[in-house]
């Protein structure tokens, strides 16, 4: 639970950075940059229909996102349009990489389960400050997935990869040192 709390703070003030970014000082680079992002995102998609129907989507959930939160804006509404856009191409792009982190995440609980196993059979240290380490680097590594998935503004979009491997490892160094008897 406290995990999925320390994703959300970290999400709601990534929005309310951008927000605020828009609306209390200059809108113009985004109104110029917003768009260009959008292009050369969309520019990696290496088949034309494919890309096509991604430009679509992309503009329908930004129009959804913007009907939904864009009443209270007044005048900046234009200028969050192309921040809704780049979330929407984030998420998507964190969605299609969330097979891959689970697979990972899987892969060192095995491997943590293993050397767990191993420390039962044998009179190996099991220490529950690496535990405890692990299980932090989890809830951090979520909460930066989350954050980068999310916010427009934001870590780049290849620390989703870093992000799931440090979730992995922290996976992997929590179910490892985890006391034989609980």
């Amino acid at each position: 639970m406290r995990i999925l709390a320390v994703s959300l703070s970290f999400i709601l003030l990534g929005t309310f950075l951008a927000i605020g970014y828009v609306l209390f000082f200059d809108a113009a680079p985004w109104r110029s940059e917003g768009p260009r992002a959008i292009t050369v995102i969309l520019s990696t998609v290496p088949s034309p229909p494919r890309r096509e129907a991604i430009s679509a989507d992309v503009a329908l959930r930004a129009d959804r996102l913007e009907a939904l939160h864009g009443s209270w804006l007044g005048q900046k509404r234009e200028a969050l349009r192309p921040l809704w856009g780049i979330a929407v191409l984030r998420a998507s792009a964190a969605l299609g990489f969330l097979p891959p982190a689970i697979s990972m995440m899987g892969t060192a609980l095995a491997l943590g389960f293993s050397r767990r196993e191993r420390a039962k059979l044998t009179f190996a240290y099991c220490s529950t400050t690496w535990s405890y380490v692990g299980k932090h680097a989890i809830a951090i590594a979520i909460a930066g997935y989350v954050f980068t998935a999310f916010c427009p503004i934001g870590f780049p979009i290849w620390m989703l990869y870093v992000f799931a491997a440090a979730a992995a490892s922290g996976a992997g160094i929590y179910v490892a040192h985890l006391p034989p008897k609980i």
